[in-house]
């Protein structure tokens, strides 16, 4: 329920449910002395109270998890809270804190607001009911090995450490608003929920790391803005929340963020707005993720594979779990590879980017598309009937135009990032064109370009000798080894590169006598025109007028 807010996340308030019969408040001396004179106080509880008084730990029975309450474990939870807040004069605490192994807490441990002197140190003990500690100030909180119905720790300060190693949590760890100076180590823990939440640092702000190392977390664990000053690692983890968020860390902020040798995940992991320096990862653990949001997630350095395809395959989950795409994952991932010094990595993304793009656009269009024809077809006609006719005649052209303009774009120069295409789209459309010169060559479908020799008696001589060949024959008299010699691929490379003079096109041109010559003279054109496209979008996909980045 709620009680209250600060810094942007809720207080709830203790539940009522989980507290037990009223038990008398331990505050002073005369409530000490009251309790042990009407024999009210347990062994377990007087040792403790002897220990804290000579800055000693306190080891009950073998100091490992207690089977059930008992004289020898059993220490009321208002004793423990009034000896961590540094007791009074009959039972003082030392300056090095509570330090508890061993013991079965009655009653509900209620620490809100209040100021714990020394270390608090809880370790393999059992919790009857859920730890209050609302913005509670701790130098450190140890609760190892130790089992609880829950944590509400939200807004606590901690000039240490909070440390929850293989602890049991049979309700929410709720450390929401925490400011903690030194790490929060929760190797090994066990949250499980009745509800969605199994741990919330919701806004949390850390100095150290987050270690979920082999955290087993059935609900979701949420991390949403925190800060953390070190690592969050998450390496053997089991992330188990099927009907919801498994690991929510939108907008968090980490120098390091540890996704590798996870061990199990099951639900959604968010990493919208999240902010790392560097990725240690690995593509097992991602596999792991069926539906994963990367949509600004932004990092500085990879630690993980630098192979493209395992890159890609993981950036485009975001697409497969929003159903839309965002391009945002494949930018990021580009700049990083060319930070790194991958450019032809960088490269590959950023044409399959381009290509995403460019089949989403047409997937909106035909959706839009698909909208209008409905909306243009209802009954009564719509008053805007006119603009849903104009605005479907625009999406026809567009739908028809662009896809073509696009598979030219992605086929000659990658969008910009494979301007090298040119040279092989160039080579190539020579080569083909070159050996059809030379077939139309062989077959007399060419002349010289030069009225004075088509009307000299020597290439009237030629049209004598082999009126179906007249170009060869003219070629092997004296006079015609004194003229430029046909080339058929320099020919083709004259004709296809503009602006560049061979010399080839000024002194042979197709004829128009033969049905060779005449197809011949007609793909001519064509080839000049397709050579300044090619060249047009080469050198602006070399220059950057075709965007890149």
């Amino acid at each position: 329920m709620p009680w209250g807010a600060v810094g942007g996340w809720v207080l709830t308030a203790p539940d009522p449910r989980s507290e037990s019969a009223p038990e008398m408040t331990i505050r002073t001396d005369a409530d000490i002395r009251r309790l042990r004179e009407q024999g009210e106080l347990t062994t377990a509880e007087e040792t403790l109270i002897e220990n804290c008084r000579a800055g000693k730990l306190t080891m009950l029975g073998d100091g490992k998890l207690p089977d059930g309450p008992s004289d020898a474990r059993n220490v009321r939870a208002d004793l423990l809270r009034h000896l961590i807040t540094g007791g009074c004069s009959e039972c003082p605490t030392q300056d090095s804190g509570v330090s508890l192994f061993g013991a079965y807490v009655t009653g509900r441990l209620d620490l809100n607001f209040a100021q714990a002197k020394g270390v608090t140190g809880l370790f393999f003990c059992q919790f009857e009911m859920r730890i209050e500690a609302v913005q509670g100030q701790f130098k450190s909180l140890i609760l190892h090995v130790s089992h609880v119905p829950g944590l509400n720790a939200q807004g606590v300060r901690m000039t240490g450490g909070v440390f929850l190693r293989e602890i049991t949590a049979k309700g929410e760890v709720n450390l929401a608003g925490a400011r903690i100076e030194g790490q929060l180590d929760c190797e090994g823990a066990h949250f499980e929920t009745a509800r969605d939440m199994a741990l919330n640092a919701q806004g949390a702000q850390v100095a150290g790391g987050v270690f979920l190392r082999k955290v087993t977390a059935k609900g979701e664990v949420s991390l949403p803005g925190a800060k953390i000053g070190g690592q969050l690692s998450c390496e053997g983890a089991r992330f188990l929340n099927a009907k919801g968020m498994a690991l929510n860390a939108q907008k968090m902020e980490a120098e390091e963020f540890y996704w590798r040798e996870v061990a199990a995940v099951s639900g959604q992991m968010h990493l919208g707005g999240a902010r790392v320096g560097d990725l240690e990862d690995d593509a097992a653990s991602w596999d792991l993720v069926e539906h994963l949001y990367l949509d600004g997630f932004c990092y500085d350095h990879l630690g993980g594979s630098m192979n493209s395809q395992m890159r890609l395959a993981w950036v485009a989950k975001d697409a497969a779990t929003k159903g839309e795409f965002r391009p945002q994952p494949y930018e990021q991932l580009a700049k990083v590879f060319r930070a790194m010094g991958h450019t032809g990595d960088a490269r590959r993304v950023g044409l399959e980017k381009e290509i995403l793009l460019a089949a989403d656009w047409k997937r909106r269009g035909l959706a839009e598309q698909a909208k209008l024809r409905a909306r243009r077809d209802e009954t009564p006609r719509p008053s805007d009937h006119r603009e849903i006719q104009n605005r479907l005649a625009w999406l026809w052209l567009d739908l028809r135009i662009m896809p073509v303009w696009h598979g030219a774009l992605r086929t000659m120069v990658g969008y910009g990032h494979a301007p090298q295409r040119v040279l092989f789209w160039t080579a190539g459309t020579i080569t083909v064109m070159g050996l059809f010169y030379l077939y139309i060559w062989n077959f007399g479908g060419m002349v010289p370009n030069s009225d004075i020799v088509l009307t000299s008696t020597h290439w009237a001589d030629a049209m004598k000798a082999k009126p179906d060949l007249p170009s060869l024959a003219w070629g092997a008299s004296e006079t015609g080894q004194h003229y430029e010699t046909f080339n058929a691929f320099a020919y083709a490379a004259d004709v296809f590169i503009p602006l560049v003079d061979l010399g080839q096109e000024a002194a042979w041109t197709a004829t128009t006598t033969t049905a060779w010559g005449c197809l011949a003279w007609v793909l001519s054109w064509f080839l000049k025109l397709f050579g300044w496209i090619v060249t047009a979008v080469g050198a602006a996909a070399i220059t950057g007028f075709i965007r890149r980045e």
